[in-house]
């Protein structure tokens, strides 16, 4: 009885030792199927015997035939013997089940680890000059072009003089400096490669591919042309026609054939270094009555052109304040009132109540554009009507309200801010 107990024992401890609970251990099934590490043999490079270790596996190559360093033109068999690591299995591999990059055949049987790569006899091709790193352009003048100088040899056996081969060239254009989007040039199959001259602005990649028959292609670094924007063009010089109190208007610039737009800026002086706004608009407003300033024009930056050169008005002077000043006064119901004036501007009226602007100091007029908040809201002509601008019964808060005149052919212009209080 004691000894039927000890054998018990032991037993257990055996099976606690060994992962077993007196339950069938089923191992994980490998189902691999690109096996790294192993590559198309390269002329005068030692062939590997192992593979890289993976989690599930190890493996060792051996080649035939198996010579110290790969020859050129040498038909190459490796056969992989892959192990399979503790709680797991190769059992469940179906036949040929197995990848290698580059190799021509592939072959295992199923449920098994051993895999025989067929390689084709081995092409030499080098790439003795490389085309350029990279290359700088301009828009618009864009000339060069890439080559490279490569040679391919066949040897047949290490006895053999290699025999020299005709290769064959094809180019193409990447997205990156690592080929990927990689497009194939369709007719550019020449050991030179003309840069396309009508590029737009912006960074470009090309690479080339070398071949030979019964051999592995070999691709180019990549060359990288950066096709830098083009000087602006010139324009001309803008010329005021309006000038007022507080604006200059001028004539539109005429933009260069080139597909540049033109745009505007203003200083108080004729240093270009200064300026900081550019806008497309022909009118400057809001300026400083009785002031100088110079107009600058030039061709606006796009996609392929940088900025031209500014090209620079006369000094133009805004309008001073006088006696005829064209002012803006308010008045509500039938009596005319200058509360809009002489009380910052504020009314305080009941609801429903009609507030009307009205303009003095304006009877030579033709014309009169009313703005409210920046926007024009009335047109009119000479006669009583143009002279005045009514809100809506219901508006109220603060608003801009602004006034151009023109009068023989000169333009003015003043503004007041107003606030509507509903009592």
């Amino acid at each position: 009885m004691a000894m039927m107990f000890i054998i018990v024992a032991l037993a257990l401890v055996f099976m606690a030792c060994s992962g077993t609970t007196g339950v069938d251990f089923v191992p994980v099934g490998i189902d691999v199927k690109a096996i790294m590490g192993i590559a198309i043999p390269v002329p005068g490079e030692e062939p590997l015997k192992a593979i890289p270790e993976m989690p599930t596996f190890t493996g060792t190559i051996s080649w035939v035939p198996d010579d110290e360093f790969f020859i050129p033109g040498v038909e190459y068999t490796a056969t992989i013997t892959l192990v399979s690591k503790t709680g797991f299995t190769f059992s469940k591999v179906p036949a040929n089940h197995f990848e290698i990059d580059g190799a021509a055949e592939v072959s295992n049987l199923a449920g098994s680890g051993v895999i025989i790569v067929k390689f084709l006899p081995v092409t030499y091709i080098i790439i003795e000059q490389q085309p350029r790193d990279e290359m700088f352009v301009t828009f618009g003048s864009i000339s060069g072009d890439l080559s490279l100088e490569a040679s391919a040899l066949e040897k047949l056996d290490e006895f053999d003089e290699p025999e020299v081969l005709n290769l064959e060239y094809q180019w193409f254009s990447a997205s990156n400096i690592l080929r990927a989007g990689a497009v194939e040039l369709v007719g550019e199959m020449n050991r030179v490669f003309t840069i396309p001259t009508d590029l737009n602005a912006g960074t470009y990649y090309y690479f080339c591919e070398v071949s030979a028959e019964g051999s592995t292609s070999v691709k180019s670094d990549v060359a990288t042309i950066y096709v830098e924007k083009a000087d602006g063009a010139p324009v001309g010089i803008p010329a005021a026609y309006a000038v007022t109190f507080a604006r200059i208007e001028f004539n539109a610039v005429v933009a260069p054939s080139n597909g540049q737009t033109v745009e505007y800026s203003i200083s108080e002086n004729d240093d270009e270094t200064e300026l900081s706004k550019w806008q497309s608009s022909i009118r400057f407003e809001g300026l400083t009555p009785e002031t100088t300033y110079y107009i600058y024009a030039r061709s606006a930056e796009n996609g392929n052109y940088n900025a031209g050169e500014a090209s620079i008005s006369d000094a133009i002077a805004t309008k001073g304040f006088g006696d005829g000043e064209v002012r803006i006064c308010s008045y509500w119901a039938d009596q005319h009132d200058a509360l809009a004036v002489t009380n910052n501007g504020i009314f305080t009226v009941s609801p429903g109540t009609i507030v009307r602007i009205s303009a003095v100091n304006t009877e030579a007029a033709e014309v009169f554009r009313w703005y409210l908040n920046g926007e024009v809201v009335k047109v009119g002509g000479a006669d009583y009507t143009g002279t005045e601008y009514s809100f809506s019964s219901e508006i109220s808060g603060k608003h801009v309200v602004g006034l151009v005149v023109e009068i023989d052919g000169e333009f003015y212009d003043t503004n007041i801010t107003i606030t509507v209080v509903r009592n």
